[in-house]
């Protein structure tokens, strides 16, 4: 299962000067939150707008994990 950051980006920022005065640049690659939590992060608004659904929070939270497993699943068996 490729569980690849959802919304990665690198950041540049100054680290100092050079002999010159220039900037001295660096990048860093923020992952941010993977593909599984964000696919399960949907999942969990479509399970929470069920009014016919009553699970506690925790049941909620594992069905919500379980739909996004399965869209990773769909999602490599499709390329």
């Amino acid at each position: 299962m490729n569980n690849t950051p959802a919304f990665p980006t690198t950041v540049k920022y100054c680290i100092g000067h050079d002999v010159d005065g220039r900037p001295i640049f660096s990048e860093d690659t923020q992952l941010g939150m993977t593909l599984r939590d964000y696919f399960a992060a949907q999942a969990l608004s479509g399970l929470l707008a069920d009014e016919h659904l009553d699970h506690k929070a925790e049941e909620f939270a594992r069905l919500a994990y379980k739909c996004a497993d399965a869209m990773l699943e769909a999602r490599e068996s499709t390329k």
